[in-house]
């Protein structure tokens, strides 16, 4: 059942609180977190319209301000897919800087990025008239695979489910050790390279194996179907359509796109994709809506989860 109240808290989990603040003796109001209208496709409303306590969104602001919650960077608040309450705070980014967070503000949204990944997949397959039954390989003809058919065999439904059978570890030691998977290909100066050279450990479609370089090569997938840099890919079918400007890649060697973690995006904008996902919000590109099929389908197969911005939670269908 669609959720009747979303919230999305963005904000980036550390041990060290933010430290004092001379604002914890302010007292808000509401008219202090009423979202402005921008005309960048959501809608806003008054928190009193949509049935909500205002006192309830003003406790909460004011339990910010007095450190109750810390390092919190932003907070956004909607009800029946309108937003009723905005507000953003300084804090630590992820390198530990001092930041006085905005609106404009691009938050990294590590592993959520992935939800991007499967649907610039989708966007992709649907072009072509594809299915998840295309073999992902046959579409990176700079690799030979003649004496590796298992690894030839690996389907996007292998590895969008992360069940592609590739031998990979990301869990066992900490992401900075050379011994975690997801570091050695960060060391390796070329990451489709080193995820592709792998040697397999089980057959395609048998296990589940959390797996970021899968992600990454499935952005690459999508880049090389459309023959285009995955950049212009996004920009041109997915993220122009859906009005979203603001927005920062990370891009590795050989300008592999980080699909696995590498999206920062502002959090209005995370929202945006959360209506969207729910098939919700109005003014779209009708052709958007076949991806968010595609996305469901995965769902319901239990091959993905559409995260919210946490990264790891999945949204109620």
């Amino acid at each position: 059942m669609i959720k009747q109240l979303s919230i999305v808290l963005t904000f980036v989990l550390f041990l060290i609180s933010c430290g004092g603040d001379d604002s914890a003796d302010l007292i808000a109001t509401y008219q202090d977190v009423q979202p402005e209208d921008i005309d960048d496709g959501l809608l806003v409303s008054h928190a009193e319209d949509e049935g909500m306590r205002v006192t309830f969104l003003e406790d909460l602001e004011n339990d910010i301000l007095d450190g109750k919650y810390t390092n919190m960077h932003s907070v956004l608040v909607a009800r029946n897919n309108k937003l009723v309450f905005e507000t953003y705070h300084a804090g630590e980014d992820v390198f530990g800087k001092f930041v006085s967070w905005k609106r404009s503000s691009v938050h990294n949204i590590h592993s959520a990025t992935k939800s991007f990944a499967s649907a610039f997949v989708g966007i992709a397959l649907e072009q072509r008239n594809l299915g998840l039954d295309t073999r992902l390989f046959d579409h990176f003809p700079e690799y030979d695979f003649a004496d590796d058919l298992m690894k030839m065999s690996i389907t996007v439904d292998d590895a969008l489910s992360m069940s592609n059978g590739i031998k990979w570890d990301e869990w066992s030691a900490p992401y900075e050790d050379p011994a975690n998977s997801h570091e050695a290909m960060y060391r390796s100066g070329n990451w489709i390279d080193y995820v592709v050279n792998l040697p397999m450990e089980d057959s395609p479609g048998n296990s589940f194996r959390y797996n970021s370089g899968i992600s990454i090569t499935l952005g690459q997938f999508a880049a090389n179907l459309a023959n285009m840099s995955l950049g212009e890919f996004s920009d041109s079918y997915f993220f122009q359509p859906l009005g979203i400007k603001e927005k920062r890649w990370f891009i590795g060697p050989h300008k592999t796109y980080q699909t696995g973690g590498g999206l920062s995006i502002t959090p209005r904008s995370m929202m945006k994709l959360d209506f969207f996902t729910k098939m919700t919000a109005c003014g779209m590109d009708s052709k958007l809506f076949l991806v968010i099929g595609f996305l469901l389908l995965l769902h319901s197969k239990g091959q993905m989860q559409v995260t919210d911005i946490i990264g790891g939670l999945p949204l109620t269908m």
